[in-house]
C-alpha cells in the first residue's frame, strides 16, 4: 500500500511539475521584449526563417515518463530517478533556419551579438548554460561550419561553455548524422498560479540552429520517428520497429546531405563570380573623358591611315584597361596602354601634332601627357585593390601627381587638367599645406568651369570639382582644425554645403542626361559622402540636431531611389549609410548593414586564401588597402572591443 501510494505521489508531484514546467514556458513566450530579441536575430543574418512553440503539460508528461524509462534500461538509475519536469530543457524552443550552412555562423555571431544587447537592458538576463554543433562533417572540411561556431562562442562572454572537444558531436553519437548547432540558455521569470502567489522560476529553453535540407529531413524523421514515442499508449513492437527505418532515413540523410553541400558550393562559386565580375564605383566613371576623342583625330589631317589607327588603338586601350573589372587584369592592360601612350607622344612630335590646338584651351601634346597620367592614377588605384602586390602605388600616384603639374604650369586655365591636379597633388601631399593648396587649385577650376559653356561635360567637371572640394574641407575639419566646437562645426557645415552644390547640379540636369551613370555615380558619391559627413559628426559629437535628423533622412531617400547598378566595393557606400543610421539611432538597421559588410569582406579575403578565416587579424591581412576601412568599421559596431580578437 506504501509503495502505491508513493506511486501516487510521484505522479501528481509529476504533474503538478509539468504544469509549473508549462507556464513557466508560457511567461516566455507572453514577453515581447524576449521574442523580439530573438527576431531580431535577422538585422544581423540572413535568417530564411524563424519559429518556436511551446510544449503542452501532456507533452513534457510523456517526456518525462520517456526519458526516466530511457536512462532506466541504460544502466543509469540515478539519473533517471533525478530527471524532472524541470530536467526539460526544451518546454520552450526556438529555431533559426537558413538556406545554406555557411550561413549558420553568422546567425550565432548574432544571437549572441542580440542577447548581449538585450541584457544590458533588462533585469532578467539570459545566460548560456550549454552549447553543441553536431555536425557529420569530417575536420578541416572548407564546408564545415563548426570552428567558426565553435570560435564565436570562445570570443564571447559565455566562452567558459567551451570544453576541449565536448562541444562537437559527430553521427557516431547520433544515428541519424544530424547537423545543427543547438543552445541551452536560461533566464528568470515571473509566474502565476492559481491559489499561489507570484513566484520567480528560472526558465530554461532552447535554440536550434540548422539549414534547409536538415530542416525537411529532421521534420520527416520527427513525424516518422519521434510523435508517437511520447505517447503512453505506444505499443512496445510498434517504438522498438521504429529502427527499421534508420537504414532508410539514413540512406535519405546521405542524399540529403549532399544537396546541402552542393548548394554551399554553387552559392560560394557563384558569389566569387559575381563579385569578380562586377565593376568598381571607380570603372564606372573612369570610363567618361570631357573630349570627343572620335572628332579630335578626324581634325588631324595629312597624317598616314597606319598613323591615325595607332592613335585610335592608343585611346581605345586605355578605356578598355579603365572598365576592367578583375584588378590584376586592369593593371597589366594599363601598363600596356601606358607604354603605347608613350609610344603615341614620340609619333605625334614626330608628325607634328603635338602641338596642335584641339580646341578648349588644349594641345594634341597635352591631352597625351594627361591620358599618360591618367593611366599613372588608375594604376595606383588597381595596385590598391591587389593583395601583396609587389609594386608600390605612391611611385604611380606620384608620376601621374608630376604630370600633371606640369600640365597645370602650362595650362591652369583648363578645368580637367586642374581638377586632375588637385587630386593627384592631394593624394600624394596629404599634409594640411597641400589640401590649403588642394582647395585654392579647385576654387580656381570651379571659376573656369562656370565661365564654360553648360554641357553633360562640363556638368560631370563641375560635380567633380565640387564633390573633391568637399571631401579636402572635411579633411581640414576632421584633422586639422584648430578652435572651439562651433568654429570646427562650421568648417564640417561648409564641406556638406559645398558637397550638396554637386548634388544641385545634378538636380539641374535634364531627366536624359541624370540618368547617364557617370553623371548618376557623381551623384551618388556626393549623396553618400554627405551621409558621411553628417553621420561622423554627429557620432563623434553626441548630437543630432532637427537639421542633421532631416539632411540624413533627405540622402538615405534620395540613395535609395538612385538605383546605381551593383558594384564590387559597394561596401564603402553601405558602410556611409550604416553610419547614417548609428547616427539616426536606427541601430537594427545600422547592425545589418555592417553585418553585409562584414561577411561581404570576409568572404572576399576568404575567397583569396581558399579557406575559413576566423582570427579578425588574418581577415585583415587578406583584405586590400581599399577594404580595411569598411571591415573595420562594421567589426567595431558589431564586435565592440574585439576587433583584434576572433571573428
Amino acid at each position: 500500500m506504501g509503495e502505491k501510494s508513493g506511486m501516487v505521489e510521484d505522479i501528481e508531484k509529476l504533474a503538478h511539475d509539468c504544469h509549473v514546467a508549462s507556464t513557466v514556458a508560457s511567461a516566455l513566450e507572453q514577453d515581447e521584449d524576449f521574442i523580439r530579441v530573438l527576431k531580431s536575430v535577422k538585422a544581423y543574418a540572413n535568417v530564411y526563417a524563424f519559429k518556436y512553440r511551446r510544449k503542452s503539460e501532456t507533452a513534457i508528461y510523456k517526456k518525462v515518463l520517456r526519458k526516466k524509462k530511457q536512462l532506466a534500461e541504460e544502466g543509469k538509475p540515478e539519473e533517471s530517478n533525478n530527471y524532472w519536469a524541470d530536467t526539460v530543457t526544451d518546454a520552450w524552443g526556438g529555431r533559426y533556419v537558413t538556406l545554406y550552412q555557411s550561413e549558420i555562423p553568422p546567425i550565432v555571431r548574432g544571437l549572441l551579438a542580440a542577447i548581449m544587447k538585450f541584457n544590458e537592458t533588462t533585469d532578467a538576463p539570459i545566460v548560456m548554460k550549454d552549447f553543441v554543433v553536431y555536425t557529420n562533417r569530417p575536420e578541416k572540411d572548407p564546408l564545415s561550419f563548426s570552428d567558426d561556431t565553435i570560435e564565436i562562442v570562445k570570443n564571447s562572454m559565455w566562452h567558459d561553455i567551451i570544453s576541449d572537444g565536448n562541444n562537437i558531436k559527430r553521427p557516431e553519437y547520433k544515428k541519424s548524422a544530424y547537423s545543427s548547432v543547438h543552445f541551452i540558455f536560461e533566464r528568470e521569470v515571473t509566474i502565476s498560479l492559481v491559489g499561489d502567489e507570484n513566484k520567480d522560476c528560472v526558465a530554461k529553453f532552447e535554440i536550434q540552429i540548422r539549414d534547409i535540407f536538415e530542416e525537411g529531413w529532421g521534420e520527416i524523421q520527427h513525424q516518422l520517428l519521434y510523435n508517437g514515442k511520447d505517447s503512453i499508449d505506444t505499443d512496445e513492437a510498434v517504438v522498438d520497429s521504429s529502427n527499421v527505418w534508420h537504414l532508410h532515413l539514413n540512406a535519405l540523410k546521405t542524399f540529403v546531405d549532399g544537396c546541402s553541400q552542393h548548394a554551399s558550393i554553387i552559392k560560394k562559386t557563384r558569389d566569387l563570380f559575381l563579385n569578380s565580375s562586377l565593376p568598381t564605383l571607380e570603372n564606372l566613371g573612369k570610363a567618361y573623358r570631357p573630349f570627343d576623342y572620335v572628332n579630335i583625330l578626324k581634325s588631324v589631317h595629312n597624317i598616314k591611315k597606319a598613323d591615325r589607327k595607332y592613335l585610335e588603338d592608343v585611346f581605345s586601350r586605355l578605356a578598355g584597361a579603365e572598365i576592367e573589372h578583375d584588378a590584376k587584369v586592369r593593371l597589366s592592360k594599363l601598363k600596356s596602354a601606358e607604354a603605347r601612350t608613350l609610344e603615341a607622344i614620340h609619333l605625334s612630335k614626330e608628325l607634328k601634332l603635338y602641338d596642335k590646338d584641339i580646341g578648349g584651351n588644349m594641345k594634341f601634346g597635352q591631352l597625351l601627357r594627361s591620358e599618360l597620367a591618367v593611366c599613372k592614377f588608375n594604376g595606383a588605384d588597381a595596385i590598391s585593390r591587389i593583395l601583396d602586390c609587389e609594386e608600390d602605388s605612391r611611385d604611380y600616384l606620384g608620376d601621374a601627381a608630376k604630370i600633371f603639374q606640369e600640365l597645370y604650369i602650362e595650362s591652369s586655365d583648363h578645368p580637367y587638367i586642374a581638377w586632375w591636379h588637385a587630386r593627384t597633388f592631394y593624394r600624394s601631399n596629404s599634409n594640411q599645406e597641400a589640401i590649403s593648396q588642394t582647395v585654392e587649385i579647385l576654387n580656381k577650376a570651379l571659376v573656369c568651369v562656370e565661365n564654360s559653356e553648360e554641357t553633360e561635360a562640363s556638368s560631370w567637371m563641375k560635380m567633380n570639382i565640387l564633390n573633391l572640394k568637399g571631401n579636402v574641407t572635411w579633411i581640414l575639419a576632421s584633422k586639422y582644425s584648430i578652435g572651439s566646437a562651433d568654429e570646427v562645426a562650421s568648417i564640417y557645415d561648409k564641406a556638406v554645403n559645398i558637397t550638396k552644390d554637386a548634388l544641385e547640379v545634378y538636380f539641374s540636369l535634364s531627366k536624359l542626361s541624370a540618368s547617364l551613370s557617370h553623371l548618376k555615380l557623381m551623384a551618388h558619391k556626393a549623396s553618400s559622402n554627405i551621409l558621411y559627413y553628417i553621420g561622423s559628426f554627429c557620432l563623434e559629437n553626441n548630437i543630432l540636431s532637427s537639421n542633421h535628423k532631416a539632411d540624413l533622412m533627405v540622402q538615405l531617400e534620395f540613395l535609395e531611389n538612385l538605383k546605381l547598378e551593383r558594384t564590387q566595393d559597394f561596401f564603402k557606400s553601405r558602410d556611409n549609410i550604416m553610419i547614417a543610421h548609428q547616427a539616426l539611432g536606427n541601430l537594427p538597421v545600422a547592425r545589418q548593414l555592417a553585418y553585409e559588410n562584414f561577411e561581404e569582406l570576409r568572404a572576399n579575403a576568404q575567397n583569396r586564401l581558399g579557406r575559413p578565416l576566423l582570427e579578425m587579424g588574418d581577415i585583415k591581412s587578406h583584405l586590400v588597402q581599399v577594404e580595411r576601412p569598411s571591415f573595420e568599421s562594421a567589426a567595431k559596431l558589431l564586435f565592440p572591443g574585439e576587433v583584434g580578437g576572433r571573428a
